[in-house]
């Protein structure tokens, strides 16, 4: 019998801003603990007991959750100030920016005069050459701050899209001030795989990132991503001789 190694997958990380690469990179999730957890006992005598019981130290799903991912921490503070009639916010690096879509564009998911909806546009590009799905998530048991917004959850193909910009729905019903610091994990992505993921991390000059983000490429008002992949699988598709292409 011959055992054969897995193949791994491998991931393309992108950036243009040393500064981020250098302070706050993306990394493997398990190098993103929190420290609570770290900081717990593995197992506990619970009262009126004598026999030891596991606590959330050695819980196989919050373990599994950090084994095999890629986080995208903050990259800078992030200061937010909301109201019932508004909602500010202002990054410490001068250098990020952020839209927010209309609520013509969410239906009746969220009621628009609760929530404000921030899309953070992201220093990062990610690339894998095969077609394999993340799973986007937010790494919950890494906030402190678990009511003032939330990140919803996506599933990603990277070889067709290469964006990480990362969408918010910040709570504004009350009023309220709070920075969301550098360094706070934002997203968790896992690949939809049981083979272990390499990351590959680079760092390009502008004109080179810009090239790369080139599958954001805006061609049409709707549908720009599946129109952009469709364009890009029926290339694949094509024989190296001709045969078969239009």
């Amino acid at each position: 019998m011959f055992l054969f190694k897995k193949k791994e997958i491998h991931l393309d990380v992108f950036t243009y801003r040393p500064e981020v690469l250098e302070y706050y990179p993306v990394d493997y999730s398990r190098k993103f603990f929190p420290q609570w957890w770290k900081n717990m006992p593995n197992e506990y005598i619970a009262q009126d007991t004598f026999w030891p019981v596991s606590t959330i130290k050695r819980c196989s799903g919050f373990l599994d959750y950090y084994s095999s991912g890629i986080v995208i921490p903050l990259w800078c503070d992030m200061a937010v100030d909301t109201h019932p009639l508004h909602c500010q916010w202002k990054f410490s690096d001068d250098v990020t920016t952020s839209v927010s879509h209309p609520s013509e564009q969410l239906g009746d998911y969220i009621d628009c005069n609760q929530y404000r909806h921030i899309k953070i546009e992201s220093p990062w590009l990610f690339n894998c050459k095969e077609e394999i799905s993340f799973v986007w998530t937010q790494p919950d048991w890494n906030f402190e701050q678990h009511a003032e917004f939330f990140i919803p959850p996506a599933v990603i193909n990277y070889k067709y899209n290469m964006g990480t910009n990362i969408n918010l729905f910040v709570d504004k019903r009350e009023e309220k001030r709070y920075i969301i610091p550098a360094g706070q994990p934002m997203v968790n992505i896992i690949p939809m795989s049981e083979r272990k993921l390499k990351i590959h991390k680079h760092l390009l000059d502008k004109q080179e990132y810009d090239k790369k983000s080139s599958l954001s490429y805006a061609s049409r008002f709707t549908n720009k991503y599946r129109n952009n992949k469709a364009i890009l699988k029926s290339k694949e598709s094509r024989c190296p001789f001709g045969f078969g292409s239009k």
